[in-house]
């Protein structure tokens, strides 16, 4: 029983070392990934209520607008989240000379630079102490072998 719990371990072990090796590899991909999901979504941001919390959010907080800038509206009105100060009548548009230029995708990129050596770190930390625990369970099966052996 505690060397199938051992080989359970190595397999869950080795699943996760080959995930991040492939996130690793696969990182530039991630870009294109969410670019493409930020172009479908800034669409629908008029018609679905999660989507436009998401993106008021994500402006708000990145005090950015659009995905490259606020040109990604021209089709739009500006949301109220691409200015700090919107007029009386809540509303924010282009003229408006303190809306945010910065791309929302550029600080998004940033922000997952920033946290990936953190959630990197963590990986690994994970993965040593399911290492340690595969030490262990294997040093008990050979303990208890040993002891059934002597008996």
């Amino acid at each position: 029983m505690i060397i199938t719990f051992s080989i359970l371990l190595v397999l869950i072990f080795v699943l996760e070392v080959t995930a991040g090796v492939l996130g690793y590899i696969h990182r530039s991909e991630v870009g294109v990934m969410l670019e493409d999901k930020l172009n479908s979504t800034i669409s629908e941001y008029y018609k679905n209520d999660e989507i436009k919390n998401t993106w008021d959010i994500a402006q708000h907080e990145g005090e950015c607008c659009g995905i490259t800038g606020p040109s990604d509206w021209k089709n739009f009105t500006l949301p109220h989240t691409c200015c700090p100060n919107t007029h009386d009548d809540g509303s924010c548009t282009m003229k408006n000379p303190d809306h945010y230029t910065a791309s929302c995708f550029e600080q998004l990129k940033e922000t997952f630079s920033n946290y990936a050596a953190i959630i990197g770190g963590i990986g690994i930390g994970i993965s040593l102490s399911q290492l340690i625990g595969i030490i262990f369970a294997c040093c008990l099966a050979r303990s208890i072998r040993h002891e059934y052996e002597t008996v």
